[in-house]
């Protein structure tokens, strides 16, 4: 049950943070928002018990977009 909801509030951060990319001005504001965006899938493959693709996740994507910053 906590796992379900877990997923959906993983998923709704992660879609909502996608979308707003689209409108966001500032490219600092973007960049904080992909990063947002990709550590919710990290949440989301950690609830599906993908710990390795999480952990993947992290250090390649997000760590990819904090140097980016």
């Amino acid at each position: 049950m906590i796992a379900k909801l877990l997923l959906y509030i993983f998923i709704g951060l992660a879609a909502a943070s996608s979308f707003s990319i689209l409108f966001v001005k500032n490219v600092l504001h973007a960049v904080l928002l992909l990063l947002v965006c990709l550590l919710c899938i990290a949440g989301i493959y950690v609830i599906l018990f993908a710990e390795f693709l999480a952990v993947t996740q992290v250090m390649v994507y997000a760590g990819g977009v904090v140097v980016l910053i």
